[in-house]
């Protein structure tokens, strides 16, 4: 079975953002080297918009456990099953910087909160990072994160976007380990803060460790 068949029995299941996802992809042939935290619909949206331009790419999937419990399969995709904290260093490490990153894995407050933080921080001058389900929890991580940063945000459906000033650089090799560990503490910081005041996560990923 070819992508196209894969896409066409698995599309039903995009409804949120995901077509926006495909058609911005489409569009946008600068952007290369993608980066994802979790997998399965979204992944498959991504592929469908690589093949569909002409102008080849490459995914990285970070996800230790597939919400969507299947694999998707692609000579563009590469699947990490790490979780993001622990893959994104060696990633960049390996492959740097990059043109685009969505967060659609574990939504909670510590997760949403270091991925979007530290994918923008390896973002290329004007590249873009998407979140999904942005509103989860309402522990608002996104929202604050954009306004820190003073960053006009782009609505996807479910999803929201910003994209890199041409004059922010992406992050040098030799700062990100230092930086993860830092973004780690703070987040976690953070996130105890945030349960002691009777917050809760989200129960939908509590199978994932």
């Amino acid at each position: 079975m070819n992508f196209t068949e894969t896409f066409k029995a698995r599309e039903h299941e995009g409804s949120t953002y995901q077509p926006g996802l495909r058609k911005f992809l489409r569009e946008h042939t600068d952007l290369k080297t993608l980066v994802e935290s979790g997998s399965g619909c979204s992944t498959i949206f991504m592929t469908m918009a690589l093949e569909e331009r002409g102008v080849n790419g490459k995914i990285y999937s970070l996800d230790p456990s597939p919400w969507c419990a299947y694999t998707v399969e692609h000579p563009f995709i590469t699947n990490i099953r790490k979780k993001s904290e622990d893959a994104m260093v060696d990633l960049y490490l390996q492959d740097h910087p990059w043109d685009f990153f969505l967060h659609d894995g574990n939504h909670d407050i510590f997760q949403q909160s270091y991925d979007i933080w530290m994918g923008f921080a390896l973002l290329r001058p004007g590249g873009w990072i998407w979140c999904d389900d942005y509103t989860w929890a309402e522990h608002h991580a996104w929202k604050r994160f954009a306004e820190q940063h003073r960053l006009p945000v782009h609505d996807f459906g479910s999803a929201s976007g910003v994209q890199k000033p041409d004059t922010k650089e992406a992050m040098h090799p030799s700062m990100v380990a230092a930086y993860s560990e830092y973004m780690k503490a703070r987040f976690k910081v953070e996130a105890d803060k945030w349960h002691a005041a009777g917050n809760k996560d989200s129960s939908a990923f509590s199978h994932q460790v």
